[in-house]
C-alpha cells in the first residue's frame, strides 16, 4: 500500500499538501496579524499552488477551518513550509498509531500485544491513513483527539474528555452527530455526567473567545469559507453519488433516524459498556455517510466499528445468515484495497509502471463504500453484538 500511494503521488510533490493553506493562514495571522479568511491570504495561497490566481472551479485555497486550528500549528510557523511539511508527516503518523491504540482500548479488542501490533501495522498501511498522511490531513489529529476522549469517557474522566472533544471541533463535520449523541447520553444521567457538558462547553467557549480576539467576526467568515469550499470542490456524500438530489437528502435523514433509535434506547448505559461502544461506532460510521465528502481521510473513524465487528466475529458468524453476509461483505469492501495494492505492485513489477498506472483506480474502488458497509454490518449484527449483558469495553 505504501508503494501504491507513493507511486501514484510521488513524495517529491511538495505542493500536494492540504496543510499549506492552514499553515500559511496561521503564519499570516500570528506573525503578520492578517485575517486568514481574507481574499489577500487566499490569493497568496493560490499563487503558491498554481503560480497564478485560481480560476472558477479550481481549489480556491481558502482557510476553511476555525481560527483555533492555529493553536495546533503555531509552533510550525517559525520554520519554512518544507520543514513543517516533513515534520507533520511523522507527527500525523504517530497520532494515527496512537488513535489505533486508543480505539482498541475503547472497544476492548485486540487484547494481546501481538494482535494490537498487527492491527496497528495494517491500519497505518491502509489507504485512508496513507491518503491522509500524503496530504498532511488533520483528520488524523481529529481521530486521535476523539479516540483519547472516548477512552477517558470509558474511564469516567469526563472533565478531561470535554476539552479534547472541544479541540476536535476543528473539523466540525466529523463531530456533527457525535456531539448530539454525547449530549443525549449526558442528559440521560445529568447528575453524574453533567461535568462532560460543562467541560466541553467551557473549553469550546475559550477556544471561540480567543479566536474572536484574534479575528473579529471569525464565525461568519468561517461559515462563508466552508460554503465556498463545498461549492468549488463540488463536495458530496456517498449518498449524493449513488442517489439523486432530494432522494439522497431523504436517505441521509432516514439513516440519522435509524441511528437515533438505538442511541435513544441505550442512552442510559455507561461509557464502558458494550452498548455505548456500539452506539458510538454506529454514529461515527453514519457520520461518514451523510457528510458531504468522498475523501477517505476521515475513515479513521471507522476503526471502532471495524474492531467491534472483528471482536464479535465468531458470534456473528454463528448467528443468522444475514449477519454473516453483512460481515463478509464489510470484510471484502474494507479489505479489498490491500489486495488491490498488492496486485498493482505485481503488475508494476511484471509489465512496468506505465501499464499499472492505467488501473490505478482498481485498488481504491471500494474505499467510498466502506462507511456504508461498516454501518450496515453494525446494524444487521447488533443482536449478536449486544446479546449478552453489558460488560466493560475498556480496561481500567
Amino acid at each position: 500500500m505504501w508503494v501504491y500511494v507513493l507511486t501514484m503521488w510521488p513524495a517529491s510533490l511538495t505542493k500536494l499538501s492540504d496543510l499549506y493553506p492552514r499553515w500559511y493562514g496561521t503564519r499570516e495571522l500570528l506573525l503578520h496579524h492578517r485575517d486568514p479568511y481574507s481574499q489577500g491570504v487566499s490569493q497568496d495561497i493560490q499563487y503558491w499552488i498554481y503560480g497564478r490566481l485560481a480560476t472558477p472551479g479550481e481549489d480556491q485555497g481558502r482557510f476553511a477551518y476555525p481560527v483555533y486550528v492555529s493553536f495546533f500549528l503555531w509552533p510550525t510557523v517559525y520554520s519554512d513550509f518544507a520543514a513543517a511539511n516533513a515534520v507533520m508527516f511523522w507527527l500525523l503518523l504517530a497520532l494515527g498509531a496512537g488513535s489505533i491504540v486508543a480505539f482498541s482500548r475503547f472497544v476492548g479488542w485486540p487484547r494481546s500485544t501481538y494482535a494490537l501490533t498487527l492491527a496497528m501495522l495494517l491500519c497505518v498501511s491502509s489507504y485512508p491513513v496513507l491518503f491522509a498522511l500524503r496530504l498532511r490531513q488533520l483528520s488524523l489529529l481529529i481521530g486521535f483527539l476523539l479516540a483519547a476522549s472516548l477512552v477517558l469517557l470509558a474511564k469516567d474522566k469526563l472533565v478531561l474528555a470535554g476539552p479534547l472533544l472541544a479541540l476536535a471541533t476543528i473539523k466540525p463535520q466529523l463531530m456533527v452527530l457525535l456531539v448530539p449523541w454525547l449530549f443525549l447520553w449526558t442528559l440521560a444521567n445529568w447528575r453524574r455526567r453533567h461535568s462532560l457538558f460543562w467541560s466541553f462547553t467551557l473549553s469550546w467557549a475559550v477556544l471561540a473567545g480567543v479566536s474572536e480576539i484574534l479575528v473579529r467576526g471569525w464565525i461568519p467568515q468561517f461559515l462563508r469559507s466552508v460554503s465556498s469550499y463545498v461549492g468549488y470542490t463540488h463536495a458530496g456524500s456517498i449518498l449524493d453519488f449513488l442517489l439523486n438530489g432530494e432522494i439522497a437528502k431523504a436517505a441521509a435523514l432516514f439513516l440519522v433516524i435509524i441511528v437515533a433509535v438505538p442511541c435513544w434506547r441505550l442512552r442510559s448505559r455507561e461509557a464502558n459498556s458494550r452498548e455505548f461502544v456500539f452506539c458510538t461506532a454506529l454514529v461515527l460510521a453514519i457520520t461518514l455517510i451523510v457528510i458531504p465528502t468522498l475523501a477517505p481521510h476521515g475513515q479513521m473513524l471507522l476503526m471502532p466499528g471495524v474492531f467491534l465487528l472483528i471482536r464479535f466475529g465468531n458470534r456473528i458468524w454463528k448467528g443468522a445468515r444475514l449477519g454473516r453476509d453483512a460481515l463478509m461483505g464489510a470484510g471484502l469492501i474494507v479489505g479489498w484495497p490491500w489486495i488491490g495494492a498488492i496486485g498493482f505492485s505485481l503488475v508494476a513489477t511484471l509489465v512496468g509502471m506505465g501499464t499499472s498506472r492505467k488501473m490505478w483506480l482498481v485498488p481504491v474502488s471500494t474505499v467510498p463504500l466502506a462507511p456504508l458497509a461498516v454501518a450496515l454490518a453494525l446494524l444487521l449484527c447488533r443482536k449478536p453484538i449486544l446479546a449478552t449483558p453489558a460488560s466493560r469495553a475498556t480496561s481500567s
